[in-house]
């Protein structure tokens, strides 16, 4: 068992570094650049883009690595697993779009649970609303985006690992129950995680 365990792991951070590979060929092809930078400011998921330039094909890997390398050409990478480089986008419109496209994955999710694509769209927020707060969910809000955006930039809400510092979920999670649910377990690492590194 314990074997099987660490072949998965190492599986897992080979596909990362393959995927930290190709996200650096990627940053070196201009129009390949140019197209993420419009889709995605486009609201466009990762996993969409890679096949709207067919990355898989081109780079011959799996597609769960091309959507990988793709994410990783967008936000940057820090170090670790591999030598650290920028993504695309500068930090400011890189938050801002990232609040947008947590945004879009919310309400696509509440109108397929609901059933709701044929109402205009304020009907379909007002129905939203009444749908979840009915079954004791409580839709994430720009308020709470924000929060948890500020958070991650904090170094009080950070692991740190030598000069590698990463959000600490679980702090995030206590702060934003603590201010915006008083105190109520509505958030937790995962839902954090979600807002923070969507996996498209």
């Amino acid at each position: 068992m314990l074997d099987k365990s660490c072949d998965n792991q190492q599986r897992r951070y080979a596909a990362i570094r393959k995927g930290l590979e190709l996200a650096c060929s990627i940053l070196g092809n201009v129009q390949d650049c140019e197209k993420i930078k419009t889709q995605y400011s486009q609201l466009l998921y990762q996993k969409e883009i890679a096949q709207n330039l067919d990355i898989a094909r081109r780079f011959d890997v799996s597609d769960r690595v091309a959507v990988t390398a793709v994410g990783f050409a967008i936000r940057g990478y820090y170090g670790g697993l591999y030598e650290a480089f920028d993504g695309l986008f500068e930090e400011s419109i890189l938050e801002k779009l990232e609040k947008d496209h947590v945004a879009r994955r919310n309400e696509e999710i509440y109108l397929r649970s609901a059933g709701l694509y044929s109402q205009d769209t304020e009907t379909r927020k007002v129905i939203c609303k009444m749908a979840l707060e009915k079954r004791g969910v409580k839709p994430i809000t720009k308020d709470e985006i924000e929060l948890v955006f500020k958070c991650s930039k904090d170094p009080n809400y950070q692991h740190t690992n030598g000069k590698i510092r990463k959000p600490n979920l679980e702090l995030i999670s206590e702060e934003i129950n603590k201010i915006l649910h008083n105190g109520q377990k509505i958030r937790n690492k995962k839902s954090i995680g979600n807002i923070l590194y969507r996996k498209k």
